[in-house]
C-alpha cells in the first residue's frame, strides 16, 4: 500500500474518531480540554491551561469565563492568577465526557480481533513516541487522555517526554 493512501486512510480515521467524540456531547474542544486538564491535573492557571491546550491566554480565559458562567468551574474574578478548578458539577460532567470518549474509541478497535489488536498497539506506541517533539508537546497530546489507565511506563507520550527532559538536564 503506498504511503499517500495509508496517510490518507490514518487521516480519514482521525476525522471519523474525532467527529463520533465531538458529537457525543455539544461542547467545544477547547471546553473539553481545559476541563478535562483540570481534572487530571487540578487546579491551575489560565496560563498554564493555555500551554497545555495550545491556546493564546485571553482564549483560554475567554473559555474559563464562560464555563464559569455556566457552573463547572470555579475561577475568582479578582486574581486571575489565581487556579481555576472543576465545580463538581464540572467534575461529574468530565467523568461522562471520558466514558463518552471511551465507547467511542472502542467501538472503533471492537472491529479488529484480539490479535489485530494486539498488532495494533505497538504501532501506536511507535507512531505516538515519533510523534513526541517535546515535554510540553505531550502534555498537549495527551489533553484528552485517561491519565488514570495511560501512565508511568504504560504511556509511550509521557516515556518520551521524560526520556527528552532528561536529555534537556543533560545538555544544560
Amino acid at each position: 500500500m503506498k504511503d499517500s493512501l495509508i496517510a490518507n486512510h490514518l487521516g480519514a480515521l482521525a476525522v471519523k474518531l474525532i467527529d463520533d467524540v465531538s458529537r457525543t456531547r455539544p461542547m467545544s474542544d477547547t471546553s473539553r480540554a481545559l476541563m478535562e486538564t483540570l481534572y487530571f491535573w487540578g487546579p491551575m492557571s489560565a496560563t498554564q491551561l493555555a500551554e497545555i491546550a495550545g491556546l493564546t491566554q485571553p482564549s483560554a480565559k475567554r473559555a474559563l469565563d464562560k464555563l464559569r458562567e455556566a457552573g463547572l468551574v470555579e475561577w475568582p474574578d479578582a486574581g486571575r492568577t489565581r487556579p481555576a478548578r472543576l465545580t463538581g458539577r464540572g467534575r461529574s460532567l468530565v467523568v461522562e465526557l471520558i466514558a463518552d470518549r471511551d465507547d467511542v474509541l472502542r467501538q472503533a478497535t471492537s472491529v479488529l480481533t484480539r490479535e489485530e489488536q494486539m498488532t495494533l498497539a505497538p504501532l501506536l506506541e511507535k507512531m505516538l513516541t515519533a510523534l513526541t517533539g517535546s515535554p510540553e508537546e505531550a502534555r498537549h497530546m495527551c489533553r484528552f487522555c485517561d491519565h488514570a489507565i495511560c501512565d508511568g511506563p504504560l504511556c509511550p507520550v509521557g516515556e518520551r517526554a521524560r526520556a527528552l527532559r532528561g536529555a534537556h538536564h543533560d545538555t544544560a
